[in-house]
């Protein structure tokens, strides 16, 4: 019986996060928090990166934001991709976030669009939830994930 402990304590140990580290692997969303412009929905998801510990990439959305073509304002959705490097290991960390390909979908047509400043100030609570600071369409908002 003590020898079986002992070849199960390290798997144990390893799936509860002692000695695996972390991830961020799978389906995030929660929302923008952007002051007098409104609340917007974010999702993102996110697969680990086969050539780089601590990377991962995905696909994001925000939803229901407000576009201007010069003339009118209508309701859109920001599709990216990103990129996401945590510091490595275990719990809390910071992020290295980057957005790409930053396009506007409006009623089923898209439009290649720079993609604002990357997120900044980024903080995994190395379980469930990020927070981050981003500018989205240029307006300031606060941003809170959780894991789906």
């Amino acid at each position: 019986m003590r020898n079986l402990t002992t070849l199960l304590l390290p798997l144990v140990l390893t799936g509860c996060g002692v000695f695996g580290g972390s991830n961020l692997e799978g389906g995030w969303s929660g929302e923008l928090e952007c002051g007098e412009a409104g609340d917007f929905e974010i999702e993102i998801t996110l697969e680990k990166d086969d050539d780089k510990d601590d990377l991962y990439v995905g696909t994001g959305e925000i939803k229901d934001i407000f576009c201007s073509n010069g003339e009118t304002v209508v309701e859109c959705d920001l599709l990216f991709d990103v990129e996401v490097e945590a510091e490595g290991g275990s719990g809390e960390q910071d992020l290295d976030i980057e957005l790409d390909n930053c396009e506007l979908e409006i009623g089923g047509d898209s439009t290649d669009t720079d993609c604002d400043d990357d997120p900044e100030d980024a903080e995994w609570d190395g379980e469930d939830t990020i927070i981050f600071e981003t500018e989205v369409g240029g307006v300031t908002c606060d941003g809170e994930i959780e894991r789906d």
